[in-house]
This record gives C-alpha cells, structure tokens and sequence, in this order.
C-alpha cells in the first residue's frame, strides 16, 4: 500500500463528506457527521500504518542479508513544533553494500537488540524492499 493512496482516499472521504453536508439542510445532522467521520478518518489512517508495517514484516519478498554494525548516527530534525533526534544505524555487508535503518517505535518495539548493538558487532537482518 502506497501513503499517496492512503493520503487520496482519506482526503476524498473527507472532500465526498463536507459535499455531503453542503447538500443538507439539517446543521445538527452535520454536526453530527462532522462529529464522528473526521475522528474516524484519523483512526484509519493510524491503523492503515500498522497494516503497512504488517504487510512489510510478513512479505514474501523478504531480503536477508548478514552484514557489521558499522555506526548510528543521531540527525536533528527542526520544526514548528519543536525539534526531534532521528536515529539511523548503519550496516555493511562483506560484499560491501551498505544498508541504513531508521529507528522508529515499530523497530524499537520488535527489535530491541538495536538499542544495544555495539560498533563492529556482527548481525543478520531481513528486510523487504517493496515496502
């Protein structure tokens, strides 16, 4: 499943909703709509992510490779709303290919090894590269 297409169909549930409402006389009807559809969009969305990552873990393309825990890095992100610390690990295999991960709260939540991987430590790990 591709965000984009979940972006679309959430905002055209959204567009197909307020036409809707524009349509009807009753305010307390729309209200009520109002109410409980954008509550629910929102809900779908989160939940469309946890079946993203579903779909990842449980993908038959699945990708396995062995490789050493190079280093992580810590990347400043800025915003409005305040600034955040993105972990990246990175990995090279004995091929030479380099792999780098984004920590996130799925990985943190599945693998906690990567909290206490050291330097030069060897590891296997699978991954799916549609997703």
């Amino acid at each position: 499943m591709n965000e984009t297409l979940v972006w679309i169909i959430l905002f055209g549930c959204i567009g197909l909703i307020i036409y809707w409402l524009k349509h009807k006389e009753s305010v307390f009807l729309s209200v009520v709509i109002s109410l409980i559809s954008v509550p629910s969009i929102i809900f779908l969305y989160v939940y469309a992510h946890q079946i993203y990552y579903y779909f990842a873990v449980n993908n038959a393309k699945q990708e396995h490779h062995c490789g050493i825990f190079n280093q992580h890095q810590s990347i400043e992100h800025y915003s409005k709303n305040g600034n955040w610390t993105q972990i990246l690990y990175e990995f090279k295999t004995e091929e030479g290919q380099i792999f780098v991960f984004a920590r996130n709260r799925a990985v943190a939540k599945n693998l906690p090894i990567m909290a206490q991987i050291q330097p030069k430590q060897k590891i296997c790990f699978q991954y799916s590269p549609e997703f």
